[in-house]
């Protein structure tokens, strides 16, 4: 599914049916993109989408998430602070990034994720 988050609006420049659904469409896609969630907010999305599924370990090693923050809007992009940088699969991405469309919506928005270390 490439690009399911982008709402598909039919037109017709033929009869000019669905235009003022795209204008409509537009600036609602302009909302989502420009917009900015707590981090307290984020971080309890989060820690509970970790507590209902929990990250994949690799043998000994075990990935830890300790908090994450929205960093920019337009697109909205994220960082979260883990243990282990190089243990974050992409399943687990995807995972991560629909329980926040579930949560905030996003719709029409790329997310953008980075994972840094995070020393105790």
């Amino acid at each position: 599914k490439f690009a399911s988050y982008a709402p598909i609006v039919f037109t017709s420049a033929l009869n000019s049916d669905g235009i003022n659904e795209l204008l409509d469409t537009a600036l609602r896609v302009q909302v989502e993109w420009s917009k900015g969630i707590p981090r307290p907010d984020i971080r309890r999305t989060v820690l509970s989408a970790v507590a209902e599924n929990p990250p994949p370990s690799g043998g000994r090693r075990v990935l830890k998430l300790y908090s994450a923050m929205q960093d920019t809007t337009m697109p909205p992009s994220f960082t979260f602070f883990v243990n282990h940088t190089d243990m974050i699969h992409f399943s687990y991405r995807r995972y991560l990034e629909n329980k926040l469309r579930e949560e905030y919506t996003f719709e029409g928005a790329p997310i953008r994720f980075r994972f840094r270390g995070w020393k105790r």
